[in-house]
């Protein structure tokens, strides 16, 4: 039980790093490789904006961890657990994208929102798939 638990706790961190890795590909793909003259990364990378990119990280982990994602019995089927990640990710970026607009806490372009939902959902996707047979 202890193994599994210590498992199911990497299982969380390796999405914490997904999730952020995925917000700085997204913000580089866009703002650097896009449109490379005048990178504006300095900006998306900012103190406010890695922080809404923590929060958005944090709240991520518990609801997959709400929706039992981290408990091996609870999904017998992959394209279940595949699809509540992808809609769970499509949740939680709506909801940031909502709540950061109305609070003004950082203007996230949402051509980054919606590339970091296709990294994001794929690269965690793409894990569990790997990890199907532990």
């Amino acid at each position: 039980m202890k193994k599994n638990n210590l498992f199911h706790i990497l299982s969380a961190l390796l999405d914490a790093t997904i999730l952020f890795g995925s917000y700085l590909l997204a913000t580089f793909f866009r703002f650097d490789f896009m449109y490379g003259e005048h990178p504006a990364l300095e900006i998306v990378w900012s103190r406010e904006y890695l922080f809404a990119a923590f929060l958005y990280t944090v709240f991520t982990l518990i609801a997959f961890w709400m929706n039992k994602l981290y408990e091996s019995e609870y999904y017998k089927k992959l394209y279940q657990k595949i699809a509540r990640i992808m809609i769970i990710n499509a949740m939680m970026v709506a909801i940031t994208t909502a709540f950061l607009y109305f609070t003004r806490i950082a203007d996230f372009s949402r051509l980054a929102l919606l590339i970091f939902y296709g990294i994001s959902t794929l690269t965690i996707s793409v894990k569990y798939t790997m990890m199907r047979g532990f």
